[in-house]
């Protein structure tokens, strides 16, 4: 998924040069090198350090400012064995979807068949995710991600979440059979 910045008036651009909504100039130092470690900027984070880069638009301490973006990743689904894939089919009318944030913790899980449950991002068609599988969590300005003992494990830029592990809206985080899911600021946040 590509990473955008933000306009002057805070719209989310992906034309780095002028606001794809409003069409003014997006200045120079929206799109300088981060500050603390150099690295060219793709967003509103810093993509190595996670470091914010746009402050002045956003509360990044406030749960009501982020949402959480949520795919069926196919690539993620093309690395299942033959036979599991053939059992479990690819979700042909999984259209991205957006989660707002409405607290600073969040449980990220499928509901029980009558709707019983806990999970404030519900992924309950994907059957490789487990009821409580894990949490994201807003503290000091960064979301920690902590797997739940998952049946499945949490992968975090491909590598197994075993402990916790701060994310940035530049990671990726794929759990269950084929969901993909990111940290982004809310539109107009």
């Amino acid at each position: 998924m590509p990473m955008n910045v933000r306009c002057p008036d805070g719209h989310v651009s992906a034309d780095p040069v002028r606001c794809s909504r409003c069409r003014k100039d997006i200045p120079q130092e929206y799109l300088d090198p981060c500050p603390a470690c150099g690295t060219a900027r793709s967003g509103p984070y810093c993509g190595r350090c996670g470091r914010l880069l746009l402050a002045s638009f956003i509360d990044e301490n406030d749960p009501l400012n982020w949402e959480v973006l949520v795919w069926a990743d196919r690539a993620l689904y093309d690395r299942l064995p033959p036979d599991a894939a053939e059992r479990l089919p690819f979700p042909s009318d999984f259209a991205l979807r957006t989660v707002p944030c409405a607290r600073k913790e969040l449980i990220i899980g499928r509901l029980h068949s009558d709707g019983r449950g806990d999970a404030d991002v519900d992924l309950s068609t994907d059957p490789g995710v487990s009821h409580r599988h894990a949490r994201l969590a807003l503290a000091e300005s960064r979301w920690v991600l902590t797997d739940l003992g998952s049946r499945n494990s949490t992968y975090l830029a491909g590598t197994v979440v075993d402990r916790p592990r701060v994310v940035t809206p530049a990671d990726t985080v794929h759990l269950g059979v084929w969901t993909g899911l990111r940290l982004a600021l809310r539109e107009g946040a």
